[in-house]
């Protein structure tokens, strides 16, 4: 399996994305509310998780719930299970 860290934009910090900012061993990073490093799926399309089952307990999608809204880069993904998920730049989070 092969997961990517998001290197974090200086502008995730600002606005009403659902990251922030976390230092990492490799320089700031993307991260969940609770600071919790994002990543990327190297076998995800565009606008599609391809983690599913025992990837996604692995590997936990940044869930998005039924009234989050798209924004610039950020978009929404329906996820296999029908739930929604945080994509940034079409690549699920």
């Amino acid at each position: 399996m092969v997961a990517t860290l998001l290197i974090a934009p200086a502008a995730c910090a600002m606005g009403t994305e659902p990251v922030r900012t976390a230092q990492t061993s490799m320089g700031p990073a993307m991260a969940d509310l609770r600071g919790m490093a994002l990543y990327t799926f190297d076998r995800d399309a565009a606008g599609k998780s391809n983690c599913n089952g025992q990837c996604a307990v692995n590997w936990p999608p940044l869930k998005a719930d039924g009234t989050s809204q798209p924004s610039g880069s950020w978009s929404v993904v329906t996820r296999d299970d029908g739930s929604n998920q945080w994509a940034y730049k079409g690549r699920p989070l």
